[in-house]
């Protein structure tokens, strides 16, 4: 009886004994959603080493999945890459080299997203991992999709007049309920959808034209700042 106590404490307890490896994710762009016509999209990955001791990192790439007409490139370290092939695992000769602690520069490891006008859908594993230890690592996925719109946007845009407002409630003046709104740039891309967000403060770019759709009942608008 005491055995099977003991293993059944070491199989429950066993994960939380192991040393946790000494890459840590810190922030990640793991999922990517464009319309096709985006000229391009960039995931970013920042980590850290969690380590008390200096580390060079290497990267291991493979392109698990991709539809026809996409293109997926990345960078890491000072060097860019061209576009992925599938099933070809990439392992670049440069590492990026990091102290106790110290974290990986905002663009220092990056994925570029090409849509090329087609729809699809795109999926890269990179594996992250102590070129001294290489089972020392980190297995992280990218997901990029390139898909059309379910609601329609004007194809003839210059002909509307944008309006001019203060700030997103003014949208309800125009007869828009903002919790059945959502916003889009004029390339497409989902900017925000107000009732996912409860906040009508949003940082939209001052000088940039947005649309606004109302689906039920239907309305679209055209403004800016």
């Amino acid at each position: 009886m005491k055995n099977i106590l003991a293993l059944f404490a070491l199989f429950f307890l066993s994960p939380f004994l192991m040393k946790a490896g000494s890459i840590e994710l810190v922030s990640i762009d793991s999922l990517v959603s464009v319309t096709p016509y985006v000229s391009e999209a960039k995931a970013k990955c920042i980590f850290k080493n969690a380590s008390s001791e200096t580390k060079n990192i290497k990267l291991r790439v493979t392109l698990t999945k991709i539809s026809e007409g996409l293109e997926v490139s990345f960078c890491w370290g000072p060097i860019c890459y061209p576009p992925l092939t599938e099933n070809e695992p990439f392992n670049p000769y440069d590492v990026i080299t990091l102290a106790p602690g110290e974290t990986s520069g905002s663009n220092e490891f990056y994925f570029t997203f090409t849509p090329n006008g087609y729809e699809g859908e795109a999926v890269v594993e990179a594996l992250l991992y102590d070129r001294d230890n290489p089972s020392d690592s980190l297995l992280l996925t990218f997901r990029f999709v390139s898909y059309t719109l379910s609601v329609e946007i004007p194809k003839q845009i210059n002909e509307f007049t944008s309006i001019i407002i203060n700030d997103l409630a003014d949208l309800e003046k125009f007869g828009f309920n903002l919790e059945k709104t959502k916003i889009y740039d004029i390339t497409g891309t989902l900017v925000l959808s107000l009732y996912q967000s409860h906040s009508y403060d949003y940082p939209l770019i001052k000088a940039e034209t947005y649309i606004a759709i109302q689906l039920i009942p239907r309305k679209i608008i055209l403004f800016r700042f």
